[in-house]
C-alpha cells in the first residue's frame, strides 16, 4: 500500500493531487499495489476545509504527515526552507519525492545521505524542467557515455519575460505580465536574478559529472539589467537573448555559469517560447542529445512528480 502525505497545496501540489485522482486507477495499475492521499499540509485550513468534503484530508501541522506511521511516502512542493522536516521524515523510514530545487541544490549530497543510511528512495525529476526527464535521462546516458557539457534554458519566467520583450514590452511590463499570467511569482527576485536556475544547474552537473559543484562557484547573471532596446537589436540580428545555464568539463575542475546570452533565433534554445525550456547534453558517445518542453506549470511539474511516484519500489 503506497500512503501519500503532500506538502504544500499551491499550484502544484493541487495539480498533483488532482491528475492523482484522475489517473488513480492507471497509478495503482503502475504501482502493483493501492495508492491513497491521506494527508494535505497547507497554510490555511478552514479554506480548503470550506472548498473540500473531506474535513480530515487538511492539516496546518507538519507532524501529522512527517509522524505519521501509516504515510510512507511524501510528496514536498512547498518550495520553502523545509530541509528538517525532510530530514526527520527520512530518518521515519519515508520515501520522499520533492520538486523544491533549492532543498536539492543545497541539501543534495545529505540527501543521498540519508536515502541510503535509512534505506528510503529519493526522488526530485520535477526540481528541474518542469515536464522534461532530463535527471532520468542523465543517469540513462551516463551508463554508455562520458557527459562533457551542458547547455540549457531552465527558468520559464525568464523565458516568457524575454519573450514578450521580443514585442516590444519594456522589462517591468513583461514582468507583470508573467505575473498575470502564473509564470511569475509575487517576488519573482529568484528567477529574474539566476538564482533558480543556478541550483538547477547545480543538480544538473552534480549528477552529470559525479562532482559537487558549490552554488558559490557558479557565476550568475539574472535578466533584471536588461532592456528592450538590446532585445530588440538582438532580435534585428536574428538572435534571441536567453537566460543560458552552462557546465562543462575540464581536465581540472567543471566550469558553470548561468546569463544572458544571444543565440541563434533557428536553434534549440533560440526557438524557445514562453515557458519552454530545453536541455543539451553533450556526451562522449552519442554526440549531442537535446531535450525539450514545457519547464514551468502545475500540470507539467505534477506529471513529473506523479511519474517519480510511479517509479518507486513496491511497499
Amino acid at each position: 500500500m503506497r500512503t501519500i502525505g503532500i506538502l504544500g497545496f499551491g499550484t502544484v501540489g493541487k495539480s498533483v493531487y488532482d491528475i492523482f485522482n484522475e489517473q488513480k486507477t492507471s497509478v495503482e495499475k503502475a504501482l502493483g499495489s493501492p495508492a491513497a492521499v491521506k494527508k494535505i499540509l497547507v497554510r490555511d485550513i478552514e479554506k480548503h476545509r470550506r472548498e473540500n468534503s473531506q474535513l480530515n484530508l487538511f492539516t496546518q501541522d507538519i507532524n501529522e504527515v512527517i509522524e505519521d506511521p501509516e504515510i510512507n511516502t511524501v510528496i514536498e512542493v512547498t518550495g520553502g526552507a523545509i530541509f528538517p522536516a525532510i530530514k526527520q521524515a527520512m530518518i521515519n523510514g519515508k520515501d520522499i519525492i520533492t520538486a523544491n530545487k533549492a532543498l536539492v541544490s543545497a541539501h543534495m549530497e545529505e540527501l543521498h545521505r540519508l536515502a541510503d543510511e535509512h534505506r528510503v528512495e529519493l526522488k526530485y525529476e520535477a526540481s528541474v524542467g518542469g515536464a522534461i526527464p532530463v535527471i532520468e535521462k542523465i543517469a540513462d546516458i551516463k551508463c554508455l557515455n562520458e557527459i562533457t557539457g551542458i547547455q540549457a534554458v531552465l527558468n520559464g519566467t525568464c523565458n516568457y519575460i524575454l519573450t514578450a520583450m521580443e514585442n516590444k514590452l519594456r522589462f517591468a511590463e513583461a514582468l507583470e505580465k508573467a505575473q498575470a499570467q502564473g509564470f511569475a511569482e509575487a517576488d519573482p527576485s529568484a528567477d529574474i536574478d539566476g538564482l533558480d536556475t543556478m541550483r538547477k544547474l547545480r543538480i544538473l552537473a552534480r549528477l552529470a559529472f559525479g562532482i559537487p559543484v558549490r552554488e558559490q562557484d557558479i557565476a550568475v547573471e539574472g535578466i533584471r539589467a536588461v532592456g528592450s532596446e538590446e532585445v530588440l537589436t538582438r532580435k534585428a540580428e536574428g538572435l534571441k537573448l536567453k537566460l543560458i545555464a552552462e557546465a562543462h568539463k575540464t581536465p581540472e575542475d567543471i566550469r558553470a555559469s548561468v546569463k544572458p546570452v544571444p543565440v541563434p533565433a533557428g536553434t534549440v534554445l533560440g526557438s524557445l517560447v514562453n515557458g519552454e525550456n530545453a536541455v543539451i547534453i553533450h556526451c562522449s558517445n552519442a554526440g549531442t542529445l537535446t531535450f525539450k518542453g514545457l519547464g514551468a506549470g502545475g500540470r507539467p511539474t505534477a506529471f513529473s512528480v506523479l511519474k517519480d511516484l510511479l517509479n518507486l519500489k513496491t511497499r
